[in-house]
């Protein structure tokens, strides 16, 4: 079974076999299980998006080897409709695009695989934010706003971007990201699979580690060079 994140100690480390080191691996770990599961539902999407973009252009390629449709027909221009019951009989449209729409949309880097980019960051932080940063407070016995991962902070600046910035960076908001490029001010907010797989995979996972090192650095009485987001 893949384990979605783990918690590897040093074995000379003697902090990272005490007590506060299990309660933070397992704070950490259930942690990087609700991620996991959500960067899994996004992979889902991502992967479903191009199969529907797929599935209308193999259906346009047998439309027009079959000779059914006039050469040089828009097929495009044909309505895509999403509905429980046969439209053409009567039944009630959910929702309705034109096939090149819906292929414009269900593209890499299209607006459905933004929106759902958009959506996990936003879950993620949420996640953390509310839940499972106080996990890891209580496993160190210590106020969660005192438990500053730099990663996640700049997923609050996103975050706060996607939802009350219409998805556009601001300056502010680029100046004060501490981890994370993604784009200059001004610029939408648009994530690719590979910058979001970066972003869940390694950026995430190498500021929890950095933020564990850190932590038993100084409470084993090291120099205090925490970070600061």
């Amino acid at each position: 079974m893949f384990s979605p994140m783990t918690i590897e100690k040093p074995a000379s480390d003697e902090p990272w076999n005490s007590e506060e080191a299990v309660r933070l691996k397992t704070a950490f770990e259930d942690f990087g299980s609700v991620v996991h599961s959500a960067y899994g539902s996004y992979l889902d999407g991502c992967l479903g998006f191009r199969m529907i973009r797929q599935t209308i252009e193999e259906g346009h390629r047998q439309l027009r080897a079959s000779g059914q449709v006039p050469a040089g027909s828009d097929l495009d221009a044909a309505a895509f409709l999403y509905s429980r019951t046969d439209p053409s009989k009567g039944g009630p449209v959910q929702h309705g695009v034109s096939q090149g729409e819906m292929k414009r949309r269900n593209a890499a880097r299209g607006e459905n695989e933004v929106r759902l980019a958009h959506m996990l960051l936003v879950f993620v932080y949420e996640a953390w934010e509310t839940e499972h940063r106080h996990k890891v407070a209580e496993a160190i016995r210590t106020d969660a706003k005192d438990v500053k991962i730099p990663v996640l902070g700049d997923l609050r600046l996103l975050r706060h971007t996607i939802l009350h910035g219409r998805g556009v960076l601001s300056e502010e908001t680029v100046r004060k990201l501490e981890v994370l490029r993604v784009g200059k001010a001004g610029d939408r907010l648009i994530l690719d699979d590979k910058q979001v797989e970066s972003i869940v995979m390694t950026s995430l996972m190498d500021s929890i580690t950095n933020w564990l090192r850190n932590h038993f650095e100084v409470n084993d009485g090291g120099d205090d060079d925490s970070p600061s987001s």
